[in-house]
């Protein structure tokens, strides 16, 4: 999700309550209390990304945005304030077997056919795009998890739908109490 700005971390908690199909005529307020009681219980590994967060301590900023959970992990990317002065250099589309070398490198991981197949996935996940790459392949490494569960953790909210569904009822009633 976007980090930017305290609205810019609402606008994609709204798209996330959306998803989850939390009532749209509730406050915001009671719309990401329910999102992140849903999230704090999810039941499957998960993963957010807080992309460009602005503050110079991210995650005292992004506390109230971080649900607290065993199953969850964040990795939060830093717009670096220096470079917005430093000149534009464009660089060309990177093909797909040289995404997956700079996901392998920045990893640390072995090259196994295995982690080709599920860094092909992952990179296609990622939209190939490089800082996106850099900063999952720095997660891979400092985790230990591999590329086949991070594959499978970003399938999992559509499995879990059911028990969200059911956690987001039990939210709301205990909301409303």
């Amino acid at each position: 999700m976007k980090a930017s700005s305290r609205s810019t971390i609402e606008s994609s908690f709204r798209k996330i309550a959306n998803i989850l199909n939390v009532d749209a005529h509730e406050s915001l307020a009671i719309r990401m209390k329910i999102t992140l009681s849903v999230l704090a219980a999810w039941p499957c590994r998960w993963l957010m990304v807080f992309n460009n967060s602005l503050g110079q301590d991210a995650k005292a900023e992004l506390r109230d945005y971080m649900p607290g959970s065993e199953q969850g992990a964040y990795l939060i990317t830093r717009d670096f304030e220096e470079a917005r002065e430093w000149k534009v250099v464009r660089l060309p589309d990177l093909g797909l077997l040289d995404v997956i070398e700079l996901l392998l490198m920045r990893s640390g991981a072995e090259r196994s056919d295995e982690n080709y197949e599920q860094g092909i996935k992952l990179v296609k996940k990622l939209e190939k795009i490089p800082r996106l790459v850099m900063q999952v392949g720095l997660y891979i490494k400092k985790s230990k998890v591999s590329f086949a569960d991070l594959v499978e953790r970003s399938d999992e909210p559509l499995r879990a739908r059911p028990f969200v569904l059911s956690r987001l009822r039990e939210g709301r009633s205990k909301l409303e109490k």
